[in-house]
């Protein structure tokens, strides 16, 4: 067992700093026994922060990010930093060539602060409103990851590992574990004439006259008994948990809602609770999907959290918010005095990818208090539509891009993918290989024997 110090004598930093050590002391790459500690220093390894007093190992304090001044995106730079197998990126204020990650025993980088920049989601905390989509969330495009190119690979992961190697703890090269959950934003398609004709104008708009062909099969094979309303999906969606390819299966349903994007069904329609019983079989955990609004709306958000607690006769400690719509000053708190314990709204709406850095569950920072809150945050990694959407809805791209996102993410984080039911939707796209784009999901996740 080691301990090991960073020794910091700069006040302002401490609580920064004691978050980052707390987020080291929790990752699931540092191997057991070890535990970082703040300024104590008669330990076995010791980090010098800021200011070099020892002959030991040294992170520069760059003082940006921790810094009383707000960073725009604009001021920063990711630079690219070597070891022998990986290539590490930086949060910088200026624009260097590409070195080593560490050099006689000093890192070429402030480790802290750039840790800290992406798990506190300190650009999303800190982005004016006229850089917001209109889900309330910075536009991805502006982020930094993602401006990058760097959003397909979990930096922070990666650079935890690189750290607890190159100080000797000698973490072992983790094979990527992963997590699958299920949005249920809608449980019929064709359930009034409206939806029908509505589904009927958006599938010929967005899918032209096959689009609207096929749709309009659909919509006389379920009216006659023929075949089931095609977002009745349940039996390709839920898979056993017995097989073991997850750490765990997470159903998110929402249980009530305050505008035109919520209440597509009630909580105790019977298909719900058919649904209920067999996810709950299949070794499903059941999570609330928070309805649009909850995200600043603590009063309703309770509410739904206790409607799907009595329809489901359990307790209820997982969220997803619906459209992932998350205001980093106001959700956080509404969580935090939930009793959620888990929350995995963290992921991109366009894009699949590591969004916070790391695909770990981890505690994210009060801005306010300084300090860490009590819940998690689960990032969501892989999202059916937004793969969708970076493959421009090409079924083909779309294998081609998770292959190789699987393929170069092999090592070092967790993924947690989310696919709905609604996804399968034979108007919008070929089912056999909607399912055979679903099935190399799990697939990915198989444990090896």
């Amino acid at each position: 067992m080691y301990k090991i110090n960073v020794n910091c004598k700069v006040e302002d930093c401490l609580h920064y700093i004691r978050y980052v050590l707390e987020f080291f002391n929790s990752h699931p790459l540092l191997p057991e026994g070890n535990v970082f500690v703040l300024n104590e220093p008669q330990t076995q390894v010791q980090i010098d922060y800021g200011i070099q007093e020892s002959k030991e190992f040294y992170i520069p304090c760059q003082g940006l990010i921790f810094g009383v001044t707000v960073i725009d995106n604009s001021d920063i730079v990711c630079n690219e930093y070597m070891t022998d197998t990986e290539s590490l990126f930086s949060i910088e204020s200026d624009k260097k060539e590409a070195s080593p990650f560490i050099r006689n025993l000093t890192f070429g980088f402030d480790i802290l602060e750039t840790a800290f920049f992406h798990i506190s989601r300190y650009e999303e905390y800190h982005c004016a409103p006229s850089n917001k989509d209109k889900w309330d969330m910075m536009w991805e495009e502006q982020q930094i990851l993602v401006k990058n190119g760097l959003y397909q690979f979990p930096v922070v992961d990666q650079l935890v590992f690189a750290l607890f190697q190159n100080i000797g703890l000698q973490p072992k090269k983790r094979k990527t574990s992963f997590s699958l959950s299920h949005d249920i934003d809608v449980i019929q398609k064709f359930k009034t004439p409206i939806r029908i004709f509505r589904s009927s104008v958006r599938a010929l708009l967005d899918h032209g006259v096959t689009g609207f062909l096929n749709h309009l099969k659909t919509v006389i094979g379920v009216w006659r008994n023929t075949q089931k309303d095609p977002y009745d999906t349940f039996n390709i969606l839920l898979i056993d948990s017995s097989t073991n390819y997850f750490n765990n299966q997470i159903l998110y349903l929402m249980a009530g809602g305050l505008t035109e994007k919520d209440n597509y069904y009630q909580i105790n329609d019977k298909k719900i609770t058919s649904v209920i019983k067999k996810a709950k079989y299949l070794g499903y955990e059941i999570g609330l999907h928070g309805s649009y609004a909850t995200h600043k709306n603590g009063v309703q958000f309770m509410k739904e959290i206790d409607s799907l607690a009595k329809a489901t006769k359990q307790s209820i400690n997982r969220n997803r918010q619906h459209f992932l719509h998350f205001d980093f000053h106001m959700t956080p708190k509404i969580l935090e005095n939930s009793g959620i314990e888990i929350d995995s709204s963290l992921g991109y709406q366009r894009l699949i990818g590591f969004r916070c850095g790391t695909g770990f569950s981890y505690r994210l920072f009060d801005f306010e208090q300084k300090q860490a809150y009590k819940w998690k945050e689960q990032p969501m990694v892989i999202m059916d539509g937004a793969l969708l959407s970076e493959a421009a809805n090409s079924m083909q791209a779309a294998h081609q891009i998770l292959d190789s996102f699987i393929e170069k993410n092999q090592y070092y984080t967790h993924i947690t993918i989310n696919v709905h039911n609604s996804i399968f939707d034979p108007s919008k796209r070929n089912i056999k290989e909607m399912k055979s784009l679903y099935s190399k999901m799990i697939f990915a996740a198989k444990k090896p024997d």
